[in-house]
């Protein structure tokens, strides 16, 4: 699956266009629900991939002292919003099989808010750009130590010191 075309999908204009139809056309009716889906995971995405420290967008800046109270907050109507979606036998999805992709977003929500504020309190760190932690990067970098003396899945501790 092609991750870029899910996060196109799950965007704020999908969801501006799903409330448009709503209002325009019957067939939409319930379509304000799916909307605030996309919204939520629209938020929580941009949260996750700040990458701009100037970034206008409200859900694109990077998490600062200015942000962090409305991120917290979001983040903890996002946990309260995906622990009460249900799938259609009435079942919490948080409690179905496929759960984990529900709570690895709600884990790294809270894991990029603690992890600021832990470098805060330790290093002064003024903000935490996100888009640095997501797991391509940390691929790349493991990609780049396996290449040192040869490409190899199973790197030794020389490997890890020619970085």
């Amino acid at each position: 699956m092609n991750v870029r075309l899910a996060a196109q999908t799950l965007s704020q204009s999908v969801a501006d266009a799903l409330i448009f139809c709503e209002n325009i056309d019957a067939s939409f009716i319930g379509a304000m629900t799916t909307a605030e889906f996309c919204s939520y995971f629209n938020k929580a995405f941009n949260i996750l991939n700040s990458h701009n420290k100037f970034s206008k967008q409200p859900y694109n800046q990077p998490i600062s002292a200015n942000t962090l109270d409305i991120y917290s907050a979001f983040i903890e109507n996002f946990c309260h919003y995906v622990n009460s979606l249900r799938n259609m036998n009435g079942r919490k999805l948080i409690h179905c099989v496929r759960h984990r992709g529900f709570l690895g977003f709600i884990t790294a929500l809270r894991n990029s808010i603690e992890l600021y504020k832990h470098l805060n309190n330790t290093y002064n760190l003024k903000y935490l750009l996100t888009y640095k932690l997501c797991q391509d990067h940390i691929e790349n970098l493991f990609s780049f130590i396996r290449s040192c003396d040869g490409f190899n899945n199973n790197p030794s501790c020389t490997q890890f010191d020619c970085i």
